[in-house]
């Protein structure tokens, strides 16, 4: 899949590289010491790509498993409409994955057009179809794209110091047996470097994979580098720094250039505390960060579930503002949790002394109890039922005894006459 040639090699400069000799020297220079990357297209010539797959980065910057899931449910539809595929571990959170069908070599500009829409309409088809959350959209419907070359080590350049860094992780190609072991055993297999996949044999043309979506339409692929927005707030509340409430968000949301772990407990606090994903992109974008772009920011923002900060994380940093925190340092708080049952909603208030991480214990208790109160409801219920089930059946039991204590006396009637 990856050492058919021509196709173009590296990151983020891009050089064309006709011949598997200048790849393997190539190769031989840079990969394992800086991020190693090639195009997914192979190309027929440097401005014609030859077209045969569509590739999806599942990715998220918060947890493992939720991109796993993700991918599980676009395994399973490719398998399900028979369209070959290939998976592969990206060496950071993510997988990739590579939908096959038949070579399309688009011969003028109309056609690259068509090709670049058709990809991308597919492909946001299938998200919406199977209900995919953790993808990367501004890679979809890209004929010009470099991923991460399968068997190179995961190598990153840290944003702070400009050096690069492994996690020891490889960017590896997973069989199905592979890939079917879960999270926790994958952990183990993609210590080592594993195999180049082979390209399988493609079954369908681009139009039959689309023949396999409900209701396809062929979108206009967007533009994500001229994007610009105006935002009109309709209703739209933004967060401000005075309303984060605890001090050590304040202090991230002031910094000129937060790390990226510390925008992470900043996006995951503030969904918690019911700002939508466009107000946290607004107040992102008013603090004017390094590197800002809409697309990425917002594909970002969606990965992050909502939740409490991590203070173990947070404390290394900004120790010193932690008396001054409800959830932190040596005083501890008890909290008194009010919980609307229809609205599910939940509100923490500060009283007496008391650790603050009975939150959690509370909730789940008060949880157990609805649940132990309905089921109590539903025997209340059943056993009513049953009841009135016995008494009707009493009376009809009454009924049936006089009807047959009359037919006796008839008889005995008649035999007397």
């Amino acid at each position: 899949m990856f050492d058919t040639f021509p196709r173009y090699v590296g990151f983020p400069n891009q050089l064309y590289v006709a011949k598997k000799q200048s790849f393997e020297n190539f190769k031989t220079m840079f990969m394992g010491k800086v991020p190693f990357f090639v195009s997914h297209y192979r190309f027929k010539d440097k401005d014609t790509p030859i077209v045969d797959r569509l590739f999806f980065d599942i990715d998220s910057y918060y947890s493992i498993r939720f991109p796993y899931k993700n991918t599980k449910l676009l395994k399973d539809w490719a398998y399900h409409h028979d369209i070959p595929y290939r998976i592969s571990y990206s060496g950071g959170k993510g997988y990739h994955t590579f939908l096959i069908f038949k070579d399309m070599i688009p011969k003028d500009e109309k056609e690259y057009e068509y090709l670049k829409d058709m990809c991308y309409s597919i492909q946001v088809g299938i998200t919406e179809e199977i209900g995919l959350e953790a993808y990367d959209e501004p890679t979809f419907g890209r004929l010009r794209f470099l991923v991460r070359y399968p068997t190179s080590k995961y190598i990153r350049k840290d944003e702070d110091t400009g050096a690069f860094e492994s996690n020891g992780m490889y960017c590896r190609n997973l069989t199905d047996k592979e890939f079917d072991l879960g999270v926790k055993r994958l952990v183990d297999v993609v210590k080592t470097p594993g195999i180049v996949p082979t390209k399988p044999k493609a079954t369908k043309t681009i139009e039959e994979v689309a023949d396999c979506l409900k209701d396809f339409k062929v979108k206009k692929r967007r533009s994500y580098k001229s994007f610009n927005f105006d935002l009109k707030r309709g209703g739209e509340s933004t967060p401000t720094i005075n309303s984060l409430g605890l001090p050590c968000i304040k202090e991230i949301a002031k910094l000129p250039h937060p790390t990226h772990y510390e925008r992470i407990e900043l996006v995951a606090w503030l969904k918690s505390l019911g700002y939508t994903d466009l107000a946290i992109n607004i107040f992102i974008k008013e603090r004017n960060w390094t590197r800002y772009n809409y697309a990425t920011t917002s594909y970002q923002i969606r990965t992050v579930k909502s939740r409490f900060p991590k203070c173990t994380y947070l404390r290394k940093s900004y120790n010193k503002l932690c008396k001054k925190c409800i959830f932190g340092g040596g005083k501890k708080w008890h909290c008194v949790i009010c919980v609307n049952i229809q609205n599910v909603n939940i509100s923490i208030v500060r009283k007496k002394k008391k650790c603050w991480k009975t939150l959690h214990v509370l909730i789940v208790n008060h949880m157990k109890r609805r649940k132990k109160m309905k089921e109590e409801e539903e025997k209340v219920n059943m056993k009513e039922l049953l009841e009135n089930i016995i008494e009707q059946m009493k009376k009809q039991n009454d009924t049936l005894s006089e009807i047959e204590s009359d037919l006796r006396q008839i008889k005995n009637y008649r035999k007397g006459w």
